[in-house]
């Protein structure tokens, strides 16, 4: 019997805890839930109603600091100092607080260096207290009270400011949800502690979506030192880090890092799942164009050991803007991208020939996209026309009807592997697809012929490198054959390496 009666005591105070976390859980959550509502309230007031409130508190905060001012240095407040004259005294600083644009900012993102106009306010009123009792109008102060009154004051409104930054931060938007833990967003570690990774850091802070776990640098000497009450580590000890801390992103915050450095990070890191996010260089946070905190992944092209050719924006222009251009294959990934480009240049209509219904339907979709933000005079006709390249007859129409000016042949077989298990369709549609398209283009006296071609055609060694070499070397005796009296097209090719 007495085992029973323990066991029964046992689970009434196991019940009795449950319900009391119970009712501690729900407390809780009520309480959050009533500090969201409070700073949704706050937040949906009328502008000028939260400037309001502000300045308020900080003259009855100013009333309060003269009060402990006073007191400070008398040890108690005199009778003959009156609350009038304690209003009147605070009402100062306030007024010149308003004056400069303190209340103006946004309290939730508050900034420290805010702090200098106020501390220069603070400076010239104190100069203005040593003239008045220069010329003997205070008499009834001591001298050191309005140095204690702003002391105090300043740090009042610098700690007031932060706490509401910090508040506002956290319960801005993010109502409590029962028991359910919303813990920070994926690890990451900042390469460079440098000014950008500072920059960087106090930049992720208010996001809540990143948790910076640690920085790393190649300066050695700041190893074992701390940045922003984050550890630095070397940057020999990056791989053993990420591992460690289970780090889902590394950020490189060394704006100037040169691609040898970037291509070392990046192969040091291949063997384990993480990605790798930069800085934009110096150049276009000077100029303005991303600020610190705009980050993009590495991209090929930086740790390449060579420099990309930017487009000659006059000579694409001088054959897209204001004419008729047909691109076929426009729905492969090179056709795909000609087309972005071509529209980016205004053409009076740009055709899509394409043989797969899905690669045609999807281009076609993105390039009306892409242009429905313009003014309907700056948009251009865009025709999806589904079609083989081996249909000379066809294509004779199609320049004809569209008045096509500049053509632009990207309709091909570029997989090598396919093209060597299907050697017959791959020629037939590279080399014979080009010289009907070619023939069609002469005959329909278009302007440009460009041949969309491949670096594996300088030296063929497989089945898609012989059959682009045979389409440039159809392209070659078409343009000798025709004589500059008869023809208008000129035929060019195109590497696309």
């Amino acid at each position: 019997m007495s085992i029973d009666k323990n066991s029964d005591d046992t689970n009434s105070n196991t019940k009795a805890r449950q319900s009391a976390d119970c009712g501690s859980a729900i407390k809780s959550r009520e309480s959050a839930n009533m500090v969201y509502r409070l700073t949704s309230w706050l937040l949906a007031l009328p502008r000028y109603s939260k400037r309001a409130i502000l300045i308020l508190c900080d003259y009855l905060a100013a009333t309060l600091c003269l009060f402990f001012a006073l007191a400070l240095r008398y040890g108690s407040v005199e009778a003959h100092i009156s609350l009038s004259l304690l209003g009147g005294f605070a009402v100062i600083p306030v007024v010149g607080l308003y004056l400069i644009g303190f209340y103006k900012g946004i309290a939730r993102i508050f900034l420290d260096g805010e702090m200098r106009r106020v501390m220069m306010l603070f400076v010239g009123l104190l100069v203005i207290f040593a003239i008045s009792y220069y010329f003997g109008d205070l008499q009834q102060l001591p001298r050191s009270v309005p140095a204690l009154f702003l002391f105090l004051l300043l740090i009042w409104l610098w700690s007031s400011r932060l706490v509401l930054r910090e508040l506002l931060s956290r319960w801005q938007g993010k109502p409590a949800r029962g028991n359910r833990h919303t813990g920070p967003g994926d690890k990451v570690i900042i390469y460079g502690a440098g000014a950008a990774g500072k920059a960087l850091f106090e930049a992720l802070q208010p996001t809540r979506r990143y948790q910076v776990v640690a920085f790393v640098d190649d300066d050695s000497g700041l190893n074992g030192a701390y940045l922003c009450h984050k550890k630095i580590f070397s940057a020999t000890k990056l791989l053993s880090l990420v591992t460690k801390f289970d780090v889902a992103q590394v950020f490189l915050a060394v704006p100037d890092m040169s691609r040898s450095r970037q291509q070392q990070i990046i192969e040091s890191l291949s063997n384990i799942s993480v990605k790798i996010k930069q800085l934009p260089s110096l150049t276009e946070i000077a100029d303005g164009k991303v600020t610190v905190n705009t980050l993009r992944k590495v991209d090929i092209l930086d740790v390449l050991n060579r420099q990309s050719v930017m487009p000659d924006e006059r000579l694409l222009q001088g054959n897209i803007r204001g004419k008729g251009v047909l691109v076929t294959g426009a729905g492969g990934s090179i056709g795909s991208e000609l087309c972005r480009q071509i529209l980016k240049n205004q053409p009076r209509c740009l055709v899509l020939f394409e043989l797969s219904e899905y690669a045609l339907y999807t281009i076609h979709q993105e390039l009306l996209a892409q242009q429905s933000g313009r003014a309907p005079t700056e948009r251009s006709d865009i025709i999806a026309i589904i079609g083989n390249v081996t249909n000379e007859h066809k294509l004779r129409s199609l320049l004809a009807q569209y008045h096509i000016q500049t053509l632009y042949h990207a309709a091909a077989y570029k997989h090598v592997p396919l093209v060597e298990h299907n050697p017959f369709e791959g020629v037939i549609n590279n080399a014979k697809g080009t010289y009907h398209c070619a023939r069609a283009a002469i005959d329909a006296q278009v302007e440009t012929f460009v041949l969309i071609s491949t670096d594996k055609a300088v030296r063929p060694t497989n089945i898609m490198g012989a059959s682009k070499r045979l389409a440039e070397l159809v392209c070659q005796a078409l343009s000798q054959e025709m004589s500059p009296a008869t023809s208008h097209t000129p035929l060019k090719t195109s590497i696309k390496t």
